[in-house]
């Protein structure tokens, strides 16, 4: 951004957009407003942090407000913006953001461009600042993200947005990420995650419609939406945490990422690095020992196998040497978890720690502390031997790949080989094809049932969780048809069904669990309806799960008296003139 004279400024859109709609969400336009400015980052005859300049349009506020230097304040205000000079001699930004606190109204609201998460608040200082700020009586109402490159021309520095206020109901702070793209949209969702945790009479006011007068939407659409979105889109939208709790923006996403991996290995016990291993650095060369491995300080996350010494490009003194150390462990099992998608973003997680540096560089103490999953020496022996499979798969693929590309037709062992790769990829078993389908989550067509019978807590069999069940069932036969998994929890997690069949246990077998499950569907639903219901035992994992495969039925199928449909990923009971309807619909 630069100004009539040519001078370079920082494009601060981001800012008045959000506080501009936080105003309005707030009612704060007519509230005293103070806009503090001591670093000099803004063009401030075309910028003003209250409002947005329209584009094209010449900047003509409308909000009264007072543009003031910090030692120049006398008078409390209701709302502050303030931009102090990053690590200036003297008093730093920590400081002077302290000193005019003493300048803001009562359950009123500062608002700091400060530097990144790392440095304001994870550092021996940033602790500090936190600490001052609290027996100062305030809380940290909202840190917002702000884009990388934010501060150019000035600095390459990350910075953010910090929300203070003294209202003391407040035990979380609202977390959200600013993009340079769809800036309108995200502050829009971000003023109202900051509004709504700032009042209780805003929340009330926000929540009693769908979506607010200026387009802000209510928390139950935001929790709906969480459940589709990427991490870095949900960031985008924000969420409350407790400040303490929070690592940074880059571990946040890093941890989601981590959470949303279906991965085998959350049944295993996880041990810290240093309790299998020795975890060593050098200035120099690393001692060469047959039983180690290599973890990068910088840069990279991939983890090697080869010692990096004097004559590779690989630098000693950017690694760590892990000497496997525990007859629990076989190296080869661990240099397979490290370069999986789980190791990779396990080691990303620490490096995300770094947040806002200039260079991340793992410690010792990160390298130490990583966990990691430990499954008994015969299936780590079955990892280590599929890996290997893999990789000879890979050179082969890539040795037929540069065959063919120079011979396509003539060379016909290659294209055989290729053939039977093919077609033995493509044969699927039925485990694997339902466990795809399971990692798809909940839908109009699809449900999860984690018991049939069995009331968890209780530890009872129970008639409310078998209804629950056929009640799904019954839904699906009078919709579009579904497929019911029992021994799935909500969230995809397959349990599996041994908890309610075996010895001593409400199903003596498999068998005569099925059994039971095809006995209460006649007699709740009804043999005419027994052609349009498959059932199927599988084994996914080693859990048994049982698959209820539900095609639309000819017939109006009624439970107990009550007619269930399918509407969302819910089943609901229709009655009356709504029932009519559907019916008529269904038949035609």
């Amino acid at each position: 951004m630069y100004s009539p004279h040519g001078k370079r400024f920082v494009d601060g859109v981001n800012i008045s957009s959000l506080i501009n709609n936080l105003i309005l969400d707030l009612e704060f336009k007519n509230k005293r407003l103070v806009y503090i400015d001591d670093a000099n980052f803004f063009d401030n005859k075309n910028f003003s942090p209250f409002e947005r300049t329209p584009d094209g349009n010449v900047f003509k506020p409308f909000s009264k407000y007072t543009i003031s230097k910090l030692g120049d304040l006398k008078e409390k205000y209701d709302l502050i913006f303030a931009s102090f000079p990053f690590a200036s001699r003297g008093s730093d930004e920590k400081d002077m953001c302290l000193s005019s606190l003493d300048f803001l109204e009562k359950d009123g609201i500062g608002v700091y461009l400060m530097p990144s998460f790392l440095r304001t608040f994870q550092s021996a200082q940033g602790q500090k600042f936190k600490s001052e700020v609290s027996s100062k009586g305030y809380r940290f109402l909202a840190i917002i993200n702000l884009p990388d490159g934010f501060l150019n021309p000035y600095s390459g520095m990350k910075c953010m947005l910090v929300f203070i206020t003294s209202k003391s109901d407040i035990n979380q702070t609202f977390f959200a990420k600013s993009s340079l793209i769809d800036n309108e949209v995200d502050s829009q969702f971000q003023s109202f995650g900051i509004a709504n945790l700032y009042d209780i009479e805003t929340q009330k006011r926000l929540k009693s419609h769908s979506m607010a007068s200026d387009g802000s939407l209510t928390s139950e659409i935001l929790q709906e939406l969480s459940e589709f979105l990427e991490p870095k889109d949900l960031l985008s939208y924000g969420f409350n945490e407790n400040i303490s709790n929070f690592n940074g923006f880059e571990s946040y996403e890093v941890r989601k990422e981590i959470e949303k991996l279906d991965s085998d290995y959350g049944g295993y016990k996880y041990l810290d690095l240093d309790e299998i291993a020795i975890v060593k650095a050098t200035k120099s060369i690393f001692d060469l020992y047959d039983n180690a491995f290599y973890i990068p300080a910088i840069g990279k996350t991939d983890v090697i196998d080869s010692t990096p010494d004097e004559y590779s490009k690989k630098k000693a003194q950017n690694y760590f040497q892990i000497i496997v150390n525990d007859h629990r462990v076989l190296k080869d099992y661990l240099l397979v978890f490290f370069n999986s998608e789980l190791g990779q973003q396990t080691i990303k997680l620490e490096f995300s720690k770094y947040e806002g540096a200039t260079i991340k560089r793992l410690r010792m103490k990160d390298v130490k502390s990583i966990k990691i999953p430990i499954p008994n020496l015969g299936i780590q022996e079955e990892i280590v031997e599929t890996s290997k499979k893999i990789k000879k798969l890979k050179e082969l693929l890539n040795e037929i790949d540069q065959i063919t590309s120079i011979r396509p037709i003539s060379s016909t062992d290659q294209l055989s080989k290729l053939n039977q790769i093919y077609e033995s990829s493509i044969e699927l078993s039925d485990a694997e094809k339902t466990h795809i389908d399971i990692k798809k989550g909940e839908s109009a067509s699809r449900e999860f049932k984690q018991t049939f019978s069995l009331d968890i807590k209780k530890k009872t069999k129970e008639d409310y969780i078998i209804f629950s069940s056929m009640k799904t069932i019954a839904g699906f036969l009078n919709t579009w048809g579904g497929t019911l998994y029992i021994g799935v929890a909500d969230n995809g997690n397959i349990e599996g069904l041994e908890v309610e069949i075996g010895k001593n246990k409400l199903w003596k077998s498999e068998d005569k669990f099925v059994l039971g499950v095809k006995d209460v569907f006649k007699n709740k639903i009804g043999l005419k309806n027994n052609n349009f219901v498959e059932f199927k035992s599988l084994r996914i994992s080693d859990k048994f799960v049982l698959k209820v495969i539900c095609s639309k039925s000819d017939n109006d199928v009624f439970l107990d008296g009550k007619y269930y449909v399918r509407v969302g990923p819910s089943t609901e009971e229709l009655s009356g003139p709504d029932m009519a309807v559907h019916i008529k619909q269904k038949s035609q």
